[in-house]
C-alpha cells in the first residue's frame, strides 16, 4: 500500500490491514515531508510483495538545515 506522507501510525495500520508487517523504522531528513511522517518505504512504493512479508519505513525527523547568512566581503569582525 503507499503509505508515502501518512503518519506512522496511519502508515502501520495500513501495512498490517494489507497482511503486511512493520520491518524497521529508520528516521530520516526531509525538507518536504513533516516531522513523523513516512518518507518513502524498503520495498519501495508499487513494488510488489507477498503477504507477511516485512515493509521497512523511513520517518521523516524534519528539516534540519538551515539559512546561512551571507558574509561575502566582510572581515572577521563583522562576521
Amino acid at each position: 500500500p503507499n503509505v508515502q506522507g501518512l503518519s506512522l501510525n496511519s502508515a502501520k495500520s495500513k501495512i498490517t490491514s494489507a497482511g503486511l508487517k512493520v520491518g524497521s523504522i529508520k528516521e530520516v531528513e526531509s525538507s518536504k515531508i513533516s516531522e513523523g511522517y513516512v518518507v518513502k518505504t524498503n520495498p519501495s512504493i508499487g513494488s510488489k510483495t507477498h503477504e507477511g512479508n516485512k515493509i521497512n519505513l523511513y520517518v521523516s525527523v524534519g528539516n534540519s538545515s538551515f539559512e546561512m547568512p551571507d558574509y561575502t566581503g566582510k572581515d572577521y569582525n563583522q562576521a
